[in-house]
């Protein structure tokens, strides 16, 4: 614990990052108060902004009802739906490029690119980020990860369309015009234009992307944001 706490007080960014990860892991009365003391202090000049998400995951991960207790008011006091969105600027700083990549390539929960494609890998299912740094910034890059249906990229919103016939369709809306939609549904998905006099009603787009702040730790969403803004 003299160890963890020196390293907290004067280390890298780096080293206060592994130390918090370390210190999550402890189930000792002295390592519960450490941590209370970090996030007691969590948004004041002493405590970098690079490391408010390891102290949030070490917090998390040390099974304290205390500093669970102590999140829930935090997140309570900034009005925020989540603990990712009250720690939203946390999230655009202090990533690891290199394990965003092996996030985006190998997470099994995140599963990017079982819809995303980078380069000559992934699939089509979801937009190409291939380039998505040079046209994103990392706070739309964050708002896409943690509220997918904030802002919807096009040709890419899952809708339900009635038509005036009865006939109910589902699928990925692709283009929009005037006149009518251009859905792809079915299995295999194939496109089908649809007049809009035909259409009785439709659902606003809906992305098909769940959420993924809500299946990751906070610093691994924090190195997908690095990982993806450096797609240029």
């Amino acid at each position: 614990m003299q160890q963890l706490a020196s390293v907290l007080k004067d280390g890298s960014v780096e080293d206060k990052q592994a130390a918090f990860s370390v210190l999550g892991t402890l189930k000792s009365r002295t390592a519960e108060q450490l941590l209370l003391s970090y996030l007691d202090r969590i948004q004041t000049p002493e405590v970098p902004l690079a490391v408010q998400l390891d102290i949030v995951d070490a917090a998390q991960s040390s099974g304290s009802a205390v500093l669970k207790a102590r999140l829930e008011s935090y997140r309570q006091a900034r009005s925020a739906e989540t603990i990712a969105l009250a720690f939203r600027d946390a999230l655009v700083a202090g990533g690891d490029a290199r394990r965003g990549r092996e996030i985006f390539s190998e997470n099994p929960a995140a599963a990017c690119a079982r819809c995303h494609t980078v380069g000559n890998e992934g699939s089509d299912v979801g937009p190409n980020l291939t380039r998505v740094g040079a046209a994103l910034s990392r706070e739309i890059l964050l708002q896409a990860l943690v509220e997918p249906n904030a802002r919807i990229a096009p040709g890419f919103g899952m809708v339900d369309v009635t038509l005036r016939t009865g006939e109910r369709l589902s699928g990925t809306l692709r283009e929009e015009t005037s006149g009518e939609l251009v859905l792809l549904s079915g299995s295999p998905a194939a496109e089908r234009r649809i007049p809009k006099a035909d259409i009785a009603s439709r659902t606003n787009p809906v992305s098909a992307m769940p959420p993924v702040g809500q299946m990751l730790k906070l610093r691994e969403v924090r190195d997908l944001v690095e990982y993806l803004s450096g797609l240029k």
